[in-house]
């Protein structure tokens, strides 16, 4: 229900105006690469400012609102549901979300390298959506990144500070201004380095090369069978592009003959949901006894090959082709020598477990790669998202307000989806331990509870200029890169039989 219009008054009234530090150095706002507004956006000038030809501004959150209506609309129809409802900006809960981005804002462009891009004001769309969030997309028309800020409706009604909810709207922000959501920034950005002797401030480390290369395979073939190495698991993918086939064959075998495919289903479904299930909230291993699972496994498998898609004669190229809506050769142009040898010639099943034990046998290959044998937990690299959560920080403290209330977003978040976790996560901050970095690499947000120390951390560490990374040199003679699956896949029904 929407807060009484009183309620709001007096919460604008409390607010005040941004101030900056007064021994704040003023910030260059001025870039002499004349390629700056030539009308063509370039994503690396020769100055700090980002180039003002890559934004789409607004004239006001009623233009902000008719741009993103009809990216709202098509990501329902995606998802098979309803659009979500966006707030006018009459509601009393988009008048307070305008207050606080626009004493953010202030902060930000008098302390952040903005350019003209500072006479702007970034657009604001709230959403009905309980989820405490925020979030920026790029125009699908320009590839521009849209300034504006979608800000959830969960954000205003969770128990937070206002300076934890500018601490989300800064981090936003950040994506936009630095170009986040515009293509090749996420790579161009990422440094890759090992966490020796300490908690390093990622953005102050220098790329190394053995790292990035260990690193970049690893996330690479992540994003086919899952996050998780263990041998334990044999050919079971746990997330990926081979998980879809998997989950493609089964969802045909069920369609065609449901009897026969329960077993297979029950068998695949438990063994998932207790794996999975036991991931620890707090950096993500795997609590579940490995032992016990290579005959469960092995049972699953054997069920789906036997069981349920026996007489199944669709091989595994034929099954990525008709969930791609391409041809069988287009599939098999795609595929290095070495993968259709796993595949060619097999049940789709042996080939799905092929592939798996592949690709983890090439998992725990990467992780063995770091200079001097280091652990693999030390891995590290710096991401977009860890750029967004330090200028939030940076900016919060420009303006007078609490550098580390990002640290109280993250432990309220994570507190609310799993009270214990919230708990033990404070209790390691109090004791000074550093949290697990997380232990998917793919998904550049780290984990949570490292964030929150991260955040913590960079507060009370000197800052240094924004370090964006350069190409990778120096890789191994030897090193050879995964060679990724033909994918991702078309949408639509895949129809098997």
């Amino acid at each position: 229900m929407p807060r009484p219009s009183l309620f709001v008054v007096l919460v604008l009234s409390t607010l005040g105006a941004c101030t900056v530090a007064d021994d704040e150095p003023a910030v260059d706002q001025s870039c002499g690469d004349p390629r700056y507004g030539d009308g063509v956006c370039q994503t690396e000038l020769s100055c700090a400012v980002p180039d003002i030809d890559c934004f789409l501004t607004f004239e006001d959150d009623h233009a902000a609102a008719a741009w993103y209506g009809p990216i709202e609309a098509a990501n329902a129809m995606k998802k098979g549901t309803a659009p979500r409802a966006l707030l006018p900006t009459s509601d009393p809960r988009h008048a307070l979300a305008r207050s606080l981005l626009d004493r953010g804002w202030e902060a930000f462009r008098h302390t952040r390298p903005v350019g003209r891009l500072g006479e702007q004001h970034p657009g604001l769309v709230v959403i009905e959506e309980p989820e405490a969030n925020a979030f920026v997309v790029r125009d699908a028309a320009t590839q521009h990144a849209g300034f504006s800020v979608q800000v959830y409706t969960g954000l205003l009604d969770l128990a937070l500070t206002d300076d934890a909810r500018l601490a989300l709207m800064m981090h936003e922000l950040q994506h936009a201004v630095g170009l986040h959501v515009v293509e090749g920034t996420h790579d161009r950005i990422r440094v890759h380095y090992v966490a020796a002797g300490g908690e390093p401030i990622g953005r102050d480390q220098a790329d190394e090369p053995m790292t990035r290369a260990a690193i970049t395979a690893w996330r690479d073939v992540s994003g086919e069978i899952g996050n998780y190495a263990q041998s334990e698991l044999g050919g079971f993918p746990l997330g990926g592009d081979v998980s879809d086939v998997m989950a493609t064959v089964l969802a045909a075998g069920i369609q065609r003959d449901p009897t026969k495919c329960a077993r297979a289903n029950t068998l695949i479904s438990q063994l998932r949901r207790d794996v999975l299930g036991s991931v620890d909230l707090l950096g993500g291993a795997l609590t579940v006894s490995l032992t016990t699972l290579p005959p469960r496994v092995n049972a699953a498998l054997v069920a789906l090959k036997t069981e349920c898609l026996a007489g199944f004669t669709a091989s595994f190229v034929d099954v990525v082709a008709a969930m791609l809506k391409t041809t069988p050769a287009d599939v098999m142009s795609h595929l290095s020598p070495a993968d259709l040898a796993l595949v060619s010639n097999k049940h789709v099943v042996d080939a799905i477990n092929a592939l798996t034990l592949d690709r983890r046998a090439k998992l725990r290959m990467y992780e063995a790669m770091l200079p001097g044998h280091a652990a693999w937990s030390t891995a590290r690299y710096f991401s977009v998202e860890e750029d967004a959560d330090d200028v939030a920080s940076f900016v919060l403290d420009a303006a007078g307000l609490d550098p580390t209330a990002g640290a109280e977003l993250y432990l309220t978040l994570l507190t609310n989806l799993d009270a214990s976790a919230g708990a033990r996560c404070r209790a390691e901050l109090a004791a000074g331990t550093v949290p697990a970095y997380g232990v998917n690499l793919e998904d550049e947000h780290h984990d949570t509870c490292w964030r929150a120390a991260h955040v913590t951390q960079l507060a009370t560490t000197p800052r240094t200029a924004r370090r964006i990374a350069g190409p990778a040199s120096g890789l191994p003679s030897d090193f050879v890169p995964p060679t990724r699956l033909p994918f991702p896949r078309a949408g639509g029904p895949v129809i098997l039989y």
